[in-house]
């Protein structure tokens, strides 16, 4: 499955992520599947998983979203890993691989596995 590593609305890193007022935002860390991915892997909404890559693995929660395409999941970046319960994030997935085009970071997409924690 292809993980789409996306910017939080409205923060795009994790610069003022301890303040209250952006973690009421999103409290937990999340990752977005289609809900027949999710049905796939008899996932539901606020299930607990474990999203990993040859790089490294994060537990998130599990959002129902039709806006995510089949075979491909949303994850935010923006959470530092302090705040975190396992102290880790998105980051941990990056295996640091540069694209084709332009030769810049390929960190906002990356085939992982999405598997009930």
């Amino acid at each position: 499955m292809l993980a789409r590593i996306a910017p939080i609305a409205w923060r795009c890193n994790s610069s003022f992520g301890n303040v209250a007022k952006m973690t009421a935002h999103e409290p937990t860390a999340t990752i977005a599947l289609h809900p027949a991915d999710a049905a796939d892997r008899r996932l539901g909404d606020g299930d607990p998983v474990i999203v990993a890559n040859e790089t490294g693995r994060l537990n998130l929660r599990v959002v129902l979203s039709d806006a995510a395409p089949r075979g491909v999941a949303r994850a935010y970046k923006g959470k530092g890993p302090k705040q975190q319960q396992d102290g880790a994030n998105v980051n941990v997935l990056n295996p640091g691989q540069r694209t084709d085009m332009g030769d810049g970071t390929a960190v906002h997409g990356v085939e992982v596995t999405v598997v009930r924690a």
